[in-house]
């Protein structure tokens, strides 16, 4: 029985169904004719409790605070006061990336909200400015990992 799912998998996906439909629908199929219907319940529902993890919700909320962030014009202003800060000196661009990391990391403490609403401001003026495009998604998302060190969301010092 087993090893039919991998040929009945690839059907599905010859067929253009969606990887994780075919990964739900190809155990169904194989055990519905064997009178397995309580398996197929229990298949179905240990699926939806791996769905159903906070970290795996935490990631999208994150990403659409900071993208509520962008849009209220928070980024814009961290990233105009980090530019008045340390802007001047030379290389101050990348400075700045780092310095609005560390702001950033205040009102967030998480590193993924500080690479989407800050990449997304600071990348393309880095750009501008002539800086490498892989330079400066390397200086953004190595900074944005000041986020859950630096206090309030400095919990994870005690980890450590």
């Amino acid at each position: 029985m087993l090893s039919l799912f991998l040929p009945l998998f690839l059907v599905f996906l010859m067929l253009g169904l969606p990887v994780v439909f075919g990964l739900l629908a190809a155990p169904a199929i194989l055990l519905w004719p064997n009178g397995q219907e309580r398996d197929i319940v229990l298949l179905y529902r240990n699926v939806y409790e791996g769905m159903n993890s906070f970290p795996l919700m935490a990631i999208p909320f994150f990403m659409l605070a900071a993208e509520m962030m962008n849009r209220g014009g928070i980024s814009a202003r961290i990233v105009g006061f980090a530019q008045a800060m340390v802007g001047h000196f030379r290389g101050g661009l990348a400075q700045v990336n780092v310095v609005d990391s560390m702001l950033f990391a205040g009102i967030s403490g998480s590193a993924v909200a500080d690479v989407s609403a800050l990449g997304s401001i600071i990348i393309p003026q880095m750009e501008r400015k002539g800086y490498p495009r892989p330079f400066a998604a390397a200086i953004t998302a190595a900074s944005a990992i000041i986020g859950p060190i630096i206090p309030p969301s400095g919990i994870m010092i005690i980890y450590a």
